[in-house]
């Protein structure tokens, strides 16, 4: 079976009080620590414009994965990221949580369901 590209992504959301630098130095540890994970042929990180979100201004950091296994292996490649994105977000002060993009939404990474993992699987690598 030949191997699939999937680009997965990511949305961190950034704790309050963390300035522009800070904000540098973090996206250069996600991206660092994402590319180290054992599924991912490709990592890209950079900081989000601060956006408003109902009465408080929200920073972050957005990020590429790019996965790359038969469509089989996929799902389960997937399955693994989620924990290592959560032991990511432990591990650098500053990071508060995250969201992926299934389809038109972002879904909490603690919520992704194995019917959002399977639509992750089969959409392709933009």
């Amino acid at each position: 079976m030949a191997d699939q590209q999937t680009q997965i992504n990511l949305h961190f959301e950034l704790a309050e009080g963390v300035d522009e630098l800070d904000t540098e130095r973090i996206a250069d540890a996600v991206q660092q620590q994402l590319q180290a994970l054992e599924p991912v042929a490709e990592a890209e990180a950079a900081t989000e414009e601060t956006r408003l979100t109902g009465v408080e201004v929200a920073a972050g950091i957005a990020a590429a994965v790019l996965i790359v296994r038969s469509s089989r292996e996929l799902v389960e490649e997937l399955r693994k990221l989620i924990p290592a994105v959560q032991g990511l977000i432990a591990d650098i002060r500053g990071l508060k949580g995250a969201t992926v993009e299934v389809g038109n939404e972002r879904v909490p990474i603690d919520h992704l369901t194995d019917e959002h993992l399977r639509r992750l699987a089969s959409s392709p690598a933009t």
